[in-house]
Order: C-alpha cells, then sequence, then structure tokens
C-alpha cells in the first residue's frame, strides 16, 4: 500500500477512537497494540504531546506495561 506513517496515523486514529466508542475491552491485545503503534508514530513525527496521552492511557489500562514503560516513555523525557 505505501505512504509511510503521515498516511497512516489518521486511519490509526480512527480505528483507536471507533475502539474506544465501541467499548473494546482495554485490556484487549489488539487495542493494546494499536494504541502502542499510535504512541511510537507519535514519537516518530515529532508529536510528543500526544504521545504523552498515549502513553498515559496506557499505563491507566496496563501500569505494568514494559513495553511503554521501558522503550517508549525514556524517548519522550
Amino acid at each position: 500500500i505505501g505512504g509511510g506513517i503521515k498516511n497512516a496515523l489518521p486511519i490509526l486514529e480512527k480505528a483507536v477512537k471507533m475502539m474506544d466508542e465501541n467499548g473494546v475491552e482495554k485490556s484487549d491485545w489488539i487495542y493494546l497494540l494499536f494504541n502502542t503503534n499510535l504512541t511510537r508514530w507519535y514519537i516518530e513525527s515529532k508529536m510528543n504531546s500526544k504521545a504523552k496521552a498515549q502513553i498515559q492511557k496506557l499505563l491507566e489500562y496496563e501500569p505494568g506495561y514494559t513495553r511503554v514503560n521501558d522503550e517508549l516513555l525514556p524517548l519522550i523525557k
């Protein structure tokens, strides 16, 4: 398909929004994966305020989420 992060971000944001609106279980692995990828893409796109908000959201649902705590959080500090 192609297009990179710039084209993919709005699609992933929409998918996460739809999951939130439809009450997807917050501990569901797909929900966590989508939100983790969204966070990573925000970081790669230098959208640190959005990345921080995503990290807070993820850690609210899964406080011990090591990928977020160990890999993503240090990238925006």
